[in-house]
C-alpha cells in the first residue's frame, strides 16, 4: 500500500457525505494505491451509517470507545499499511490531485521529510471576519500566510488537517499521539516535536490544497480555545525538558515570574484584574457588533478595529491559559482576578535576549529570550548550537543598566571558562557594570568563542531606566503598533486589479472667461492647455466664447490671480474622474470655510449648466469638492466662503453640498510629455516646512538638469506645519496632492493612472505614510517595472523602520540610509544587503549659508530683528512642534532653569505644529510668556542659529536634523538628546554635548554651559568642513549615483 489516509470523526453526519464526494473526485485521478481509514470516536448520530454505505472507495471503518481524537487516530495508525500516512479531518475537502501530490513529494524527498499542504476555507462557507482573522491576519489557527512556500519549516506547523508523514518515521517512535493532554491544544505539535527530534523535516507545499468546512462565529469559543492551548502548552513543556521557548512562551520563565508576582500581591484580589476582565467582556461585545456592521457594509475600518481587538483578546487568552495552569499546578491560591492581572503584566514586560551568529548573521530564529520581571537577578544557562561565531547579549530592548555577575562558557568537560566581553552602544561605568541608558541597539558582545564550548551561562541584574515616557504614551504606542500591524497584514493581503467604470468615458472642457485682455487670455489658455495635454484628448482648455462640442463643460472666470499650472492640472484631473458640479480651491492649507485667494472667482470652477452660481440656494444643493492646493506664489489673503454661500456644508471627505458622489476612472489614452529627461516620482507624505522636505527640494533643485520631477503627496496636511510648495517653482511642473484630489480608497487606481500618464523611470520614496505601507504589495505590483528607492527611515527604533521586517518592503530596489547607524540596523536586524544601501546625509543650502556669512550682519542687528536681548546668552529650540520633537521637554528645562534665576540667559523657541496648543498651555501655566521668546516661523534659520550661544535638540528620535547640520555649519554649539547620528558628529568635532539620561536635563545643561567656550571654539574650527561635507553639490551627487544604480539594476 502506498498511502494511508487517516481521519478521526465524531458526529459529523452534517458534512461527511459531501466530504466523500470530494474523495470520489480524488479517486478518479489518483495513480497510487491508497486506503481511507475512518476512526470513529463513538458517534451517536448517522456518522457510522454514512461511512458504512461508502462502497466505491477504499474505506476502512474503526469503531472506538469514546476517548478523543488522539486515541482514535492512534487506533487507525495501528492498522495503517501505507508507506506514508496522510492526516486530515472529517470536515476537510481534499483537492483532486491530493494523494498524488503528497505521495510524489515523498518519492522526491525521502523517508525523513513530511509534507504540509495548504488549508483554505471551503468556498461554500460565508466567511465572517473572525474566520479571516484567525487564518490570514492574526494566524491564531493556521499560519499559512507567513510560511515560506516550498521550503522547510519546523514542528510548530505540524497541522494534522493536511500533512503526510513517512510511516517509517511514525513507527520509529515509542508512541504515536500523546493521550496525556486533557484539553484541546498540543497533541499535534507534541507529535511533531518528537518526530522532528527523530530527524523529520517538514516541507511546505502550498499547491496541495484542502478546504476546511467549519464555521467559527463565536469570539468566546475561540478565546476558550486559546485558553485551552495555553494550558496544554504547560503540559507540553513538562513532557520535554529540552523544549525551551520554541512555542511562544517559556513556561519555566513564566512560572518564575508568577512566583515573583505573588510575593508582591499577597492580597485576595487585584483591582486591575477585575477591570481587565470587564474590559474584555466589553471588547467581545464590540466585536459582535462590528461583525454585524461588516456584514451590512464591508469597510476596512471595521475590519481593522475588529482584528485589533481579536489579536489582543486571543493573545491574552493564550497567556491567561498558561498562567491558569501554572497557578493550579503550583498551588498559588490565586483568585481569577490575580491570574488575569499577572497574565496581562507578563505580556507587557520587556525581555533579555541572547543572539548567536552561526555564519548567517544575527536573526530571531537563532535567539533565546527571557522575560525580565522587575529589578531581579537573572540566571540563564543555554545550550548553544554548533558553529557559533559570535554572541550578543541584549539586557533589555530599551534603556537600562546591567550589573553583570557572571558570563561564562560551559565546556564539554563541564568546566567553566569566563567569556571575554565587549560592549556595543554602551559604556562600562565600573567593573562589570554597564550603562545602556542613552544609546540604541544596546548589547554585550562576545567575539572569542572557545572551540570545545557546550553552553553559555549568564548571571546579571538589570534595571530599566525608562525616562520621559509616561504610561499613557507607552500604552498608546503599543496599541498603535498592534493596530498598524493588523492593518498592514489586512491591506497588503488584498488583491488589486484596475476596475474601470462602465460606459462612456468622461470628457471635460474648461472654458476660460476672466478679467483679462486678449493677449493675457491667450497666454493663460495656451499655458493651461500645454499643462493638461498629459491628460490626453479627454481634457481641453478653451476660450469660453468658443467651446467645442462633445464635452462636459466647466467655466473658470478668474478676476485677480488665476491658478498656476500645477493647480489647473489637479483641478482638471479631479473633474475628469468625479461627476461633480464645481470645485472650490484654497491656495493654502487653511481649513474650510476659509479660502485662501485674492477673489473667490479666482478659485471657483463650475459646471456650465449652473446658470446662476451667485444664487446661494442653487449652490446649497449642488455637488462640489473643496481642494487645498498651495501655489507657486504664497497666498496670505483669506475669504470666508459663507459670505457668498451661507448654506454650503462640507463632509469629512471634503465634498460640499452632498454625500452622493460618483467616482469613475475610465480606460484612457493619455498624452505624452516632452520626454527630454527621465522623470522621477517624488513621494513625500506632505510638503511641510521640515528638514525632510527641505532636503528633498534642495536635491531636486540640484538635479533638475538631469531629471524631471512629479511630486505626489499622500496625506492631508495641516496649516500649522507650513508648506514648501512655493519652492517648487522652476523645479517641478507636476504636483499631485492626492488627499486633496480623492480619497484613500481610490489611491491605487490614481497611482496606476499617474504611472500610465508619466511613465516614470524611478520612484523616490523620501518619506512615508501609513497608507503607503499598508498597500506596499499592491504598489509594488503597479510599479513592477519601476525601481523604487526608499528613504523613509529616520530612526533605528521607531517610525517606518518598524515595517522593514515585512517582505513587501524588502522588494524595493535601493535604500538610502540617512545615518550610518540606520545602515547598520538595515543590515544587522533586517538583513538588507549592503550593496543595496547608500548612506547619504541630509543636505543644507550651502549657497544660502555662505551668503548669510558673507552678509555678516552684526550680532546686535540680528538680536533686534528677532526681538532678542543683546545683553544675554541665547539658547533655542528650532523645530516643528510635534510629539517626535518633544518640545515639552525643552520647556521643562526652560522652566527649571528660570526657577534658578538665570538672568543672564534668554531662551528662544522657534516652530509651529500640531503641539502648538500644548506648548501654549505649558507656557501659560508656568508663566513663561515674558521670559521665553516665541517665534512661530523663521525664513532664514542659519541667520538666527549663527547668533545663538547654543542650539537645543530634545527629539525622542531623529536621523540627523537639518538644524543640527546648520548649527555645525554656522559654528554654533549643540546640546542634544542622543538621536540618530547627532552624537557621531558632536563627539567627533567636540562641538557640543549629548544629554546623559542618567542625570537630569538641568544638570546636563549646566555642565554644557560650563564648557560652552570650548564647544564654541571647536564648532568654529570645523564649520567649513561641515559645510562642504553637507553641501548641495556633494550630497546631490550621491543621490544621482544612487538613482543611477537603481535604474541600472532594473534594466538588468
Amino acid at each position: 500500500m502506498d498511502v494511508s489516509v487517516i481521519f478521526a470523526t465524531h458526529n459529523r453526519q452534517d458534512v461527511l457525505e459531501d466530504v466523500f464526494e470530494a474523495w470520489r473526485k480524488v479517486d478518479k485521478v489518483t495513480k497510487y494505491s491508497y486506503e481511507i481509514i475512518c476512526s470513529d470516536d463513538e458517534s451517536t448520530d448517522r456518522t457510522i451509517d454514512i461511512i458504512e454505505q461508502v462502497q466505491d472507495l477504499p474505506v476502512k471503518l474503526i469503531k472506538n470507545k469514546k476517548g478523543g481524537a488522539s486515541k482514535a487516530r492512534n487506533a487507525a495508525l495501528e492498522v495503517a499499511s501505507g508507506k506514508i500516512i496522510i492526516f486530515t479531518g472529517d470536515d476537510i475537502f481534499p483537492s483532486e490531485n491530493y494523494i498524488n501530490a503528497h505521495y510524489e513529494n515523498y518519492l522526491k524527498y525521502g523517508e525523513n521529510v513530511a509534507t504540509l499542504g495548504r488549508i483554505d476555507w471551503h468556498p461554500d462557507i460565508a466567511l465572517n471576519h473572525l474566520m479571516q482573522h484567525i487564518t490570514e491576519i492574526g494566524c491564531e489557527q493556521f499560519g499559512f500566510i507567513g510560511l515560506p512556500a516550498y521550503q522547510m519549516i519546523d514542528f510548530r506547523h505540524f497541522y494534522t488537517s493536511n500533512i503526510s508523514v513517512p510511516s517509517s518515521l511514525l513507527h520509529s517512535l515509542n508512541r504515536y499521539f500523546n493521550t496525556d493532554f486533557d484539553k484541546y491544544g498540543f497533541e499535534d505539535i507534541e507529535l511533531g516535536y518528537r518526530l522532528q527530534k527523530a530527524g523529520m523535516k517538514i516541507y511546505y507545499d502550498p499547491d496541495i490544497r484542502a478546504f476546511h468546512h467549519h464555521i467559527y462565529d463565536s469570539v468566546e469559543k475561540f478565546c476558550n480555545r486559546q485558553i485551552s492551548s495555553g494550558e496544554e502548552l504547560v503540559v507540553f513543556s513538562h513532557m520535554h525538558d529540552d523544549l525551551e521557548d520554541k512555542c511562544i512562551c517559556d513556561v519555566e520563565n513564566c512560572t518564575d515570574a508568577f512566583k515573583k508576582y505573588k510575593k508582591k500581591h499577597t492580597g485576595a484580589g487585584a483591582a486591575r484584574g477585575v477591570f481587565l476582565a470587564h474590559s474584555m467582556n466589553v471588547a467581545k461585545r464590540l466585536t459582535r457588533r462590528l461583525e454585524k456592521k461588516i456584514q451590512k457594509k464591508d469597510r476596512s475600518l471595521y475590519r481593522g478595529v475588529c482584528s485589533f481587538i481579536y489579536a489582543a483578546l486571543f493573545r491574552f487568552s493564550f497567556y491567561y491559559g498558561i498562567a491558569l495552569r501554572i497557578a493550579q499546578e503550583n498551588n498559588f491560591n490565586s483568585n481569577n482576578a490575580q491570574i488575569i492581572d499577572f497574565a496581562y503584566l507578563y505580556m507587557q514586560k520587556p525581555f533579555h535576549e541572547i543572539y548567536w551568529n552561526t555564519g548567517k548573521g544575527f536573526n530571531e530564529n537563532e535567539a533565546r529570550k527571557w522575560v525580565c520581571w522587575d529589578d531581579t537577578q537573572v540566571s540563564i544557562k543555554h545550550q548553544l548550537p554548533e558553529g557559533v561565531e559570535e554572541i550578543r547579549i541584549a539586557p533589555l530592548k530599551d534603556f537600562c543598566t546591567a550589573n553583570v555577575g557572571k558570563i561564562a562558557f560551559i565546556l564539554n568537560d563541564g568546566k567553566e571558562e569566563p567569556a571575554e566581553i565587549e560592549w556595543h552602544n554602551a559604556c562600562r561605568v565600573e567593573e562589570d557594570f554597564y550603562d545602556f541608558t542613552h544609546t540604541d541597539d544596546t548589547c554585550i558582545l562576545i567575539k572569542k568563542i572557545p572551540e570545545n564550548y557546550k553552553a553559555i551561562m549568564v548571571e546579571m541584574r538589570v534595571s530599566s531606566m525608562k525616562k520621559h515616557d509616561n504610561a499613557f504614551k507607552m500604552i498608546r504606542h503599543a496599541l498603535g503598533a498592534i493596530y498598524r500591524k493588523v492593518r498592514y497584514k489586512t491591506e497588503n493581503s488584498k488583491e488589486w486589479e484596475m476596475q474601470y467604470a462602465y460606459g462612456q468615458r468622461r470628457r471635460i472642457q474648461i472654458g476660460i472667461l476672466g478679467n483679462f485682455d486678449e493677449e493675457t487670455r491667450k497666454k493663460v489658455i495656451e499655458d493651461y492647455q500645454k499643462q493638461v495635454e498629459i491628460l490626453g484628448n479627454d481634457v481641453i482648455i478653451s476660450d469660453a466664447r468658443d467651446m467645442q462640442m462633445g464635452y462636459s463643460n466647466y467655466l473658470y472666470d478668474p478676476y485677480k490671480e488665476p491658478f498656476d499650472i500645477t493647480q489647473i492640472l489637479q483641478v482638471a484631473y479631479t473633474l475628469l474622474n468625479e461627476v461633480i458640479d464645481y470645485v472650490l480651491v484654497s491656495k493654502s492649507y487653511i481649513e474650510f470655510p476659509q479660502i485662501a485667494c485674492k477673489d473667490i472667482r479666482d478659485v471657483f470652477v463650475y459646471n456650465a449648466n449652473l446658470t446662476d452660481v451667485s444664487d446661494p440656494s442653487r449652490m446649497a444643493v449642488a455637488k462640489g469638492r473643496y481642494m487645498r492646493l498651495p501655489a507657486y506664489e504664497v497666498e496670505k489673503n483669506t475669504i470666508d466662503i459663507r459670505k457668498y454661500y451661507p448654506d454650503i456644508k462640507m463632509n469629512k471627505e471634503y465634498y460640499l453640498g452632498t454625500n452622493d458622489m460618483e467616482y469613475r476612472i475610465s480606460n484612457r489614452v493619455f498624452g505624452k510629455r516632452e520626454n527630454t529627461k527621465p522623470l522621477i516620482f517624488v513621494v513625500p507624505v506632505f510638503l511641510a516646512v521640515g528638514g525632510v522636505e527641505r532636503n528633498t527640494i534642495e536635491v531636486m533643485r540640484q538635479l533638475k538638469e538631469q531629471y524631471d520631477f512629479c511630486l505626489i503627496t499622500l496625506e492631508r496636511h495641516v496649516e500649522q506645519q507650513g508648506s514648501l510648495h512655493y519652492q517648487l517653482k522652476d523645479i517641478c511642473r507636476y504636483i499631485f496632492d492626492l488627499k486633496e484630489i480623492t480619497e484613500h480608497q481610490h489611491y491605487l487606481d490614481t497611482l496606476y493612472e499617474l504611472k500610465k500618464m508619466f511613465q516614470p523611470e524611478l520612484m523616490w520614496l523620501c518619506n512615508n505614510s501609513p497608507w503607503f505601507e499598508e498597500h506596499t504589495s499592491q504598489i509594488r505590483k503597479i510599479f513592477s517595472d519601476v525601481p523604487i528607492v526608499a528613504q523613509d527611515v529616520y530612526d533605528t527604533k521607531v517610525g517606518w523602520i518598524e515595517y522593514y521586517k515585512n517582505a513587501e518592503v524588502k522588494t524595493f530596489d535601493r535604500y538610502i540610509a540617512i545615518t550610518r547607524l540606520i545602515k547598520d540596523t538595515f543590515m544587522n536586524e533586517y538583513q538588507l544587503p549592503e550593496e543595496k544601501i547608500d548612506v547619504i546625509y541630509s543636505v543644507v543650502d550651502d549657497t544660502h549659508i555662505r551668503a548669510v556669512k558673507e552678509e555678516n550682519l552684526s550680532y546686535e542687528t540680528i538680536c533686534e530683528k528677532y526681538g532678542l536681548d543683546k545683553t544675554k546668552e541665547h539658547y533655542s529650540y528650532v523645530a516643528r512642534l510635534t510629539e517626535q520633537k518633544n518640545p515639552l521637554r525643552y520647556l521643562e528645562l526652560v522652566k527649571n532653569m528660570l526657577e534658578n534665576s538665570t538672568d543672564e540667559i534668554q531662551f528662544v523657541m522657534v516652530g509651529d505644529g500640531v503641539y502648538k496648543e500644548k506648548v501654549d498651555e505649558f507656557i501659560k501655566k508656568n508663566n513663561l510668556q515674558d521670559q521665553l521668546i516665541r517665534i512661530p516661523y523663521v525664513a532664514n534659520t542659519p541667520e538666527l542659529i549663527g547668533a545663538l550661544d547654543g542650539l537645543i535638540i530634545t527629539s525622542d528620535y531623529e536621523g540627523l536634523p537639518i538644524v543640527c547640520i546648520e548649527a555645525m555649519s554656522m559654528g554654533t554649539p549643540i546640546f542634544s538628546t542622543d538621536t540618530g547620528d547627532t552624537k557621531r558628529f558632536v563627539e567627533k568635532n567636540q562641538c557640543g554635548m549629548i544629554i546623559d539620561e542618567t542625570m537630569s536635563d538641568i544638570t546636563n545643561f549646566i555642565k554644557f554651559r560650563e564648557n560652552i567656550a570650548t564647544y564654541k571654539r571647536n564648532a568654529v574650527e570645523h564649520e567649513e568642513e561641515m559645510l562642504d561635507f553637507f553641501s548641495v553639490k556633494n550630497v546631490s551627487q550621491q543621490y544621482y549615483e544612487s538613482f543611477s544604480k537603481a535604474r541600472a539594476g532594473m534594466e538588468h
